[in-house]
């Protein structure tokens, strides 16, 4: 059965230092502990990229997902428990004195990296807005963003998704006729029909649906704009997102950093 879920949006919005955020914010709070999470994330986002896989992510396991460069592919692997746990201790340390928000750069169209690391019995979450590999500051920041670079490993096998999650929103206006959904594909529940306010929808699917899904997304984006799904009597623009084990958690963790 479709789970069917809000998606709720929030605007991440970037600007001059300010001083760290206390150890445990009202905000993180309010978070249930979870076991699945990765214990330290690190984020590199475009500015026109809403980018949900990490650079790097590693559990205390040792287990990690990470991007690699050239070509970029994303893959998991692991680092062993041991170089995990020392990475994450060396992260934290690094993190206690940066502050929450901050930048390198006064421009517009620059990138954000973000840093989430548990320390102890909380998060540890910075943000600088203009960060580039091989800077020096700030500079506890820039430390720990160059060893989580570096702790990448050499090789590893494609990544396999938890399960995807499928952002749709209402596409009505668009030209031309919609393509289908996948035939394979479990189809939306039949209630689902564009919202009034414009916010998009979400629901969940099987990890092993993920190459259906793609197929569909290549196919629409050869039109330009992209060509709309058609499903329930409405057109549609879809976002799938391949999720990572205890992905919901992480995002959940960051959105308290930003509102802060």
């Amino acid at each position: 059965m479709l789970k069917l879920v809000v998606a709720l949006t929030t605007a991440c919005g970037t600007g001059s230092s300010r001083p760290a955020s206390p150890a445990r914010a009202p905000c993180l709070a309010r978070i249930a502990p979870s076991n699945d999470a990765p214990t330290v994330v690190l984020y590199e986002r475009g500015a026109w990229t809403d980018n949900h896989f990490p650079t790097i992510a590693v559990w205390r396991s040792g287990d990690v997902i990470f991007k690699s460069d050239d070509p970029t592919r994303e893959l998991q692997g692991s680092i062993g428990a041991a170089a995990a746990e020392q990475l994450i201790a060396d992260v934290a340390r690094r993190l206690r004195d940066v502050p929450a928000h901050d930048q390198t750069k006064r421009m517009s169209d620059a990138p954000t990296v973000e840093i989430a690391v548990r320390d102890g019995g909380t998060w540890r979450i910075a943000d600088v807005y203009g960060a580039m590999r091989g800077d020096h500051r700030p500079a506890g920041f820039a430390q720990a963003y160059r060893e989580l670079v570096a702790a990448r490993p050499k090789q590893g096998t494609a990544f396999q998704p938890v399960d995807i999650l499928v952002h749709v929103a209402g596409y009505d206006s668009a030209l031309g006729d919609p393509l289908p959904w996948p035939s394979d594909v479990p189809a939306p529940a039949p209630t689902l029909v564009p919202r009034d306010d414009g916010i998009s929808d979400s629901f969940i699917v099987d990890a092993k649906f993920r190459p259906s899904l793609e197929q569909l997304i290549q196919a629409a984006s050869r039109g330009n704009p992209p060509w709309p799904i058609g499903f329930n009597g409405h057109k549609w623009s879809v976002h799938p997102i391949a999720r990572f084990r205890g992905q919901e958690h992480i995002e959940a963790v960051l959105e308290c950093a930003r509102d802060e």
